[in-house]
């Protein structure tokens, strides 16, 4: 199931991204300073279409030839676009990312600069005292976009991330009511079609999902599309669960399932993305 590979990349995504989440608590770090400029430019063949080159630069006490990693991402997800390294030269740094056009989501980023003794060519490290040789990150917050494009898009993704949560809200309560019916009634042809509907409901959702994701480079209100991918596939263990219980073992659960435990996992998730949408974005 797709929502199973898009679960995997996410966590290998924000395994690959961790160490540049926060500055490392040194006691007397080495000075890192960071300044962002913009610029902005329409594309050529489309003026309609804004790109934008994001530069990052500022003071590095570090020896020339240090290499830093400069990236952004948008605040409220974790994927870290257009990493660039770049090099220190006499205590300063400057790194121009790619240009961003429709590729990205407006909004607040959150730039980053990188200090990674791993990442240094032989000899750079050792001329570091030995207290200023660790992981170290400077952090600054960034605007991209016009106040009117970053309400259009998070318009956009909001109806969208709804019109989902809607679609897996009707297949839970179809499969709850079907269930309990089945309880009593006993209705295996019934039962089949309402696990064959809602299973091609739940894979089209999660197929749909993972096209919107491919739309930009990055993720806007990450938590509440993850939130629905969650509902997804805990909802389908649901179905199962149900299915099972009702049909193959007389209403008692087999081993392993526990229908009443993944219904309120789904009812949870959706009332994340309630509360996290009613917020106008994550949390």
């Amino acid at each position: 199931m797709n929502v199973l590979r898009t679960a995997f990349c996410l966590l290998l995504a924000c395994a690959l991204t961790a160490s540049a989440q926060g500055p490392t608590a040194m006691k007397n770090p080495p000075k890192l300073t960071i300044t962002i400029v913009v610029e902005e430019a329409p594309l050529k063949r489309d003026p309609s279409i804004m790109i934008r080159t994001v530069t990052g630069s500022g003071e590095a006490e570090y020896p020339n030839g240090t290499a830093l990693q400069f990236g952004i991402r948008l605040k409220d997800d974790t994927k870290v676009i257009g990493r660039t390294q770049g090099f220190v030269t006499d205590k300063r740094w400057e790194i121009a990312l790619q240009p961003f056009g429709k590729d990205i989501y407006h909004g607040v980023y959150v730039c980053q600069v990188d200090f990674d003794p791993e990442l240094q060519a032989p000899g750079i490290v050792p001329k570091l005292p030995a207290d200023k040789r660790q992981r170290h990150s400077t952090t600054a917050e960034q605007k991209l976009g016009t106040d009117a494009e970053i309400a259009e898009e998070r318009a956009e993704v909001t109806g969208y991330y709804r019109q989902v949560q809607g679609k897996i809200k009707t297949v839970y309560e179809t499969v709850s009511a079907e269930y309990q019916r089945q309880l009593t009634e006993k209705d295996a042809a019934a039962w089949s079609k309402v696990v064959a509907a809602s299973t091609e409901t739940l894979q089209a959702l999660d197929a749909d999902l993972v096209q919107f994701r491919k739309k930009r480079i990055n993720v806007m209100m990450a938590k509440s599309v993850d939130s629905l991918g969650s509902a997804i596939l805990t909802l389908r263990d649901y179905l199962m669960d149900c299915y099972s219980m009702a049909i193959q073992n007389n209403g008692k659960p087999a081993m392993g399932m526990d229908p009443k435990q993944h219904e309120e996992s789904v009812k949870t998730l959706l009332e994340r993305v309630d509360t996290l949408l009613a917020g106008g974005g994550d949390k």
